[in-house]
Parts: structure tokens; sequence; C-alpha cells
């Protein structure tokens, strides 16, 4: 349903467009999509398109109506990857070098200004709590004073339960704790 939405969509905006180029200037004829000058506004373009077709999107516009000048808003790096510099403002951020150039990662950090965008936030916040859980193991592996040694464990034992949809890596963690901890 998807893809059939976006086609429609698509021959339906090209259409549209096409169609007034021909109302618009009768005097252009046949040439009238061709030869038409106009601006065009299109907000949020890549709602509703597969990222392939976001890929070419403004460039197949570009072609098909070459002296229409669009504006369009887009929350895609797919869309913002197929442009140059001088055809992107962002609200955001100063544009130095062309998209068509970087990875979809780099322009999503770089020009979406978002961070540790290649794993996910729930992969980041698990790494960031496996590191402190050896952290923690690493701080008592001397330790003498079973208070402290206590309180470590109670620690370790809440950081495991972060990771309970995960049996390897929680027996690795046990473990781990197991050869190194008194």
């Amino acid at each position: 349903m998807g893809q059939y939405f976006s086609k429609k969509t698509i021959v339906r905006l090209t259409a549209d467009i096409a169609y007034r180029a021909i109302i618009l200037n009768p005097h252009l004829g046949e040439n009238a999509v061709k030869e038409t000058e106009g601006v065009v506004l299109i907000d949020e373009i890549d709602m509703h398109l597969h990222p392939k077709w976001q890929q070419s999107i403004i460039n197949d516009l570009k072609t098909t109506f070459p002296k229409i000048q669009f504006i369009i808003t887009t929350h895609s790096p797919f869309i913002i990857q197929s442009l140059k510099s001088n055809e992107l403002i962002s609200l955001d951020s100063e544009i130095t070098d062309d998209p068509y150039t970087k990875s979809i990662p780099d322009i999503v950090e770089d020009e979406m200004n978002l961070e540790e965008v290649q794993r996910s936030k729930k992969f980041l916040k698990m790494q960031s709590v496996a590191s402190e859980y050896f952290n923690l193991i690493k701080s008592g592996k001397n330790s003498t004073n079973d208070e402290q040694i206590k309180i470590l464990k109670i620690q370790l034992d809440k950081l495991e339960l972060e990771f309970n949809n995960d049996p390897v890596f929680v027996a690795l963690m046990k473990a781990e704790r197991r050869t190194e901890l008194p």
C-alpha cells in the first residue's frame, strides 16, 4: 500500500505542476512544461516516499521542470544527500560541504545535528551501562572492605537487570564478576 500511495502521490504532484504550467502559459504550447518559470513550494516531500525515491525525486523534478524553482522542506537525509551545498538551506547550521559527497550517518550528524546515529539509543545506553558495570568491577577488584564490596555487588546486580533480555551477555558479566571480585 505504501509504495502505491507514493507513486500515486508523485504522479499527482507532477501532473498538477504540468497542468498549471500549461494552463498559465498556453502561448508556450507543447513547451509549456519545459519553459514555464515559477516557484513551487512543497512541504515534507519525503512523506510516504520510499528512500529509493527520496534519493532521486529532487533531480527528477528539476529535470522535468527546468525553469521552476522548488522550495522544499524535508527531514530526510536521503533528500539532503541528493543536493549540493548551494541548493540547501539549514535553519540550524551552515552547510559548507556538498551533502551528495557524504554518507547518510554523516548527514544526520552534521546537517541534522543528531549524535551517535550509527547505533540506536538503546544500544548506546546498554554500552554505557556495560562500561559502568566493568568499571565497577575494576574499582572493587582490590577492595578488602566488606561494606564497600556489599554496596558494589548491589550496584552490579542493578546493572545486570538492564541486560535481562540478553542471557549470553548476563552470563559473561557474571563470569567476569566471579573471577575479579572477592
